[in-house]
């Protein structure tokens, strides 16, 4: 938890234009992932058939990247794997967040048959590109130290030989170098590799720089950040800023407010529905986030009660959730 909310209230916005997160901090109550400012969410697509399963991948994209730039390619039976393709004049980038658990290699088993299935979509011509990056939870002399020798037991170098087996299929090749360390044990302060970038062929000629950067470390985790940089220009738009209602002054507003309709509403009255609370305040729900009935029903579960007993403080409160949606 507290690593996730050190990368949240990072400066990771004015950096990067993705972020790949494995394991990252799941609210136990809401079940909810929470995204830093200036980024869209992309989760794996069957996480809502699968509500039991935790959710282990997740990559989060600028808004600053043009919406038409990118788009979701959704790889089913995985929580463990999310994917996004970029267009450009370049072609198509392909980028795969992939966490794989160390017991098992179900991960790279789903994305061995993913690829072969959406040449169309993935690799279908030399302007086609594709990164895998993530978790992979097995150790190589391909990769890892060469000191490192405690880690090649017959089991991880099994798991290895699979991923380097599908590695060799596609024409891979690891962007970072060998031996740098990924992960450094929380206890024992002992570091080894488990992760790890690979590009395609024609991809490893633009990767402008691939490295661990521990600048970039977060608190109460034990992996390193990779910071990767490809040279494939994409169109940026400016990020629209969200207004900052702590900035407001309330009572101004509120006295505005008391100047047009909306302090025009009826008494309140016995409700039916949600459909009527929405047809009396007078209002269109918003499409997203929390709605307006689900912060008064917090405060009282029967329908009856006065939604909006004062009218100024609740007719502030529901400008202050519209102003956050701005």
């Amino acid at each position: 938890m507290e690593a996730h909310f050190d990368l949240y209230n990072s400066q990771i916005a004015s950096r990067f234009d993705i972020i790949m997160v494995q394991e990252p901090y799941i609210h136990p109550k809401f079940v909810h992932i929470r995204t830093p400012n200036q980024f869209l969410p992309v989760f794996p697509a069957d996480r809502l058939r699968t509500p039991g399963k935790m959710v282990r991948s997740v990559i989060w994209v600028s808004v600053e990247l043009e919406i038409g730039s990118w788009r979701e390619l959704p790889i089913a039976g995985s929580n463990d794997l999310t994917t996004i393709q970029l267009l450009g004049n370049f072609g198509r980038l392909t980028i795969f967040n992939i966490y794989n658990d160390n017991t098992n290699m179900d991960s790279v088993k789903i994305l061995k048959k993913f690829l072969p299935d959406n040449t169309e979509e993935v690799n279908n011509s030399e302007n086609d590109h594709i990164l895998w990056g993530g978790d992979f939870n097995c150790h190589s002399a391909l990769w890892d130290r060469d000191e490192d020798m405690r880690l090649f037991t017959s089991e991880t170098t099994r798991w290895a030989d699979k991923l380097i087996e599908l590695v060799a299929e596609h024409g891979m090749q690891m962007a970072l170098p060998k031996g740098i360390p990924t992960f450094m044990h929380m206890v024992w302060k002992k570091e080894s590799r488990t992760d790890n970038v690979w590009c395609s062929e024609g991809l490893i000629n633009l990767v402008n720089l691939c490295e661990v950067d521990h600048n970039w470390d977060f608190i109460s985790t034990d992996h390193h950040s990779i910071v990767t940089t490809i040279n494939l220009p994409q169109h940026h738009v400016e990020a629209r800023l969200s207004p900052n209602f702590r900035m407001t002054n309330w009572e101004e507003f509120c006295t505005e407010l008391r100047a047009n309709e909306y302090f025009t509403l009826p008494h309140p009255q016995a409700l039916e529905s949600k459909g009527i609370q929405w047809n009396l305040l007078g209002v269109q729900r918003p499409g997203n986030g929390r709605d307006y009935w689900q912060i008064h029903q917090s405060e009282s579960k029967e329908f009856h009660r006065p939604a909006y007993t004062v009218r100024d403080k609740t007719v502030q409160m529901f400008f202050e959730f519209g102003l956050l949606l701005e």
